[in-house]
This record gives structure tokens, C-alpha cells and sequence, in this order.
């Protein structure tokens, strides 16, 4: 198992409510509630080092850097971090990731799309969801991941 998975393990095994598992180049957080998101880490080495992929549902970003990719992914578990997701016919394809400011209003930071087949179906309207993971308390007493 890569050392980033090890740390994210003892970190998550902190948190008596944390469902995830792991393996050789993966880790998933599987939410404790239906308004939340599945948060997935996937290491793939390439031939200059190792690529990191942050999923939050169907939402992702690439990093370089392992630090980067354990904030990310430990952010996406925490009350400042929501998923806004858009989708027609119950399939997402949208994914907006929002971070809580100071003044508790939410501020857009990345997104994804699909550009497939949503699009031939532009009169009709989305059904926007938002989603959000509350294990670790940003405001509260938790520590941070």
C-alpha cells in the first residue's frame, strides 16, 4: 500500500462514523448520509512519478503533489466543502465544488462536466442537488484531517 493511502487510513480510522476502503493504489469514503458524496483518491505512477485524482462523485482534479491530493481529498470530508450537482433524468453530469467563506456564504472553486448527452436535451430543466460531507467539523471541535 503507497504511504498516502496509509496516512489517509489512520487519519479516517479516527472517526468511529467513517466508512471507507482501500487498496494498493485507491481510497474511498463512502458517506454517512444521502447529502453526501463519495470521496475517492486513485495514485496512478506515469513515467515522470505519480499522478493523484481527487473524486468527489463524479467531480475531479488531477495533482502532482501527494500533499495537494490528501488536502483535497480531506477537504471534500469537511462541512467548508459542498458539491453542487446537476443532472436530467436522475444522471449527473455537472459538479460543481463550492468552498464556505468567512461570511458562511459558498463561493464556486472547480467544476466538471460531461459534454455527451446532456446537451440534446437543452429545453429541459436540471435538478440541482447539494451535497455535503459533515465528518470533520470545520467550525467545531474536530481537528482537522
Amino acid at each position: 500500500m503507497l504511504p498516502i493511502i496509509e496516512q489517509i487510513s489512520q487519519k479516517l480510522v479516527k472517526y468511529s462514523d467513517a466508512r471507507f476502503e482501500s487498496d494498493q493504489s485507491s481510497i474511498t469514503y463512502f458517506p454517512d448520509s444521502k447529502d453526501g458524496f463519495t470521496v475517492r483518491l486513485v495514485i496512478e505512477q506515469t513515467r515522470i512519478g505519480a499522478k493523484y485524482t481527487v473524486f468527489y462523485n463524479g467531480c475531479h482534479e488531477e495533482f502532482t503533489v501527494w500533499q495537494r491530493a490528501m488536502d483535497t481529498f480531506g477537504f471534500g470530508l469537511s462541512t467548508g466543502c459542498r458539491l453542487r450537482e446537476y443532472s436530467l433524468d436522475g444522471k449527473p453530469y455537472r459538479w460543481i465544488i463550492e468552498v464556505q467563506q468567512e461570511d458562511n456564504t459558498w463561493r464556486p472553486e472547480w467544476e466538471t462536466a460531461l459534454l455527451s448527452w446532456p446537451f440534446w436535451q437543452f429545453w429541459r430543466r436540471p435538478q440541482i442537488v447539494y451535497l455535503q460531507n459533515r465528518l470533520i467539523n470545520l467550525k467545531g471541535a474536530s481537528p482537522p484531517f
